[in-house]
């Protein structure tokens, strides 16, 4: 048998050496190194602005003007990274022309990722959200104290290595529950809201 045939060379002994070392280094590095989805983190916050609309209401016409909206949400999703179930917390001021409202309220949704590669990724997210807040029409003695629930859902597109998700809310319907003081009823108005943002996750 040749020496290059030989097996149990050193030539071979130090080939398996270097697999061994080279697969060490592989699993140590898959072991420290944070993996992707760990680097953009369970927990975000963010804002988003757009205009808004009341569909529903005992008001006068002037009420149909639409008023502009903000948002400003935290969060934590209950995976290791920025998809999943969640649950937020998040403060909603409105203003405009013939009233003024606010509410804060509690977000339940899941951020569902639909496409994703080394660049981006696609996420789709029903939410839902239930609180309360002051409503304050044109006049005086008008503040309403109501209970809100809003169905929702986000486009979101995720950028910079999933640090930033930017979005766009197309459905957003508030549906306002409160009482009138004078005939001692509850009543029901809807409004609308197209809003837009960005948050950071972290």
């Amino acid at each position: 048998m040749s020496p290059t045939s030989n097996t149990h060379g050193p030539h071979a002994v130090v080939s398996r050496a270097g697999l061994i070392v080279a697969g060490l280094l592989f699993a140590a590095a898959l072991f420290v190194a944070p993996s992707r989805a760990e680097a953009r983190g369970p927990l975000y916050a963010g804002f988003g602005l757009g205009p808004y609309v009341l569909v529903a209401h005992d008001y006068a016409d002037a009420f149909d003007d639409a008023h502009f909206r903000t948002s400003f949400e935290f969060g934590i999703h209950f995976s290791r990274d920025d998809t999943g179930f969640f649950i937020a917390f998040e403060a909603v001021p409105t203003f405009g022309d013939w009233y003024v409202m606010f509410f804060g309220g509690m977000r339940l949704g899941g951020d569902i990722e639909v496409y994703a590669n080394r660049d981006i990724g696609v996420i789709v997210r029903p939410s839902g959200l239930i609180g309360g807040g002051i409503w304050d029409p044109d006049g005086r003695d008008n503040d309403l104290a109501y209970l809100v629930l809003q169905p929702a859902f986000d486009l979101r597109l995720a950028l910079a290595d999933r640090l930033m998700h930017l979005w766009i809310r197309p459905v957003s319907f508030d549906l306002l529950f409160y009482p009138d003081w004078y005939d001692g009823d509850f009543h029901f108005d809807a409004g609308y809201s197209f809003m837009a943002g960005l948050d950071f996750n972290f």
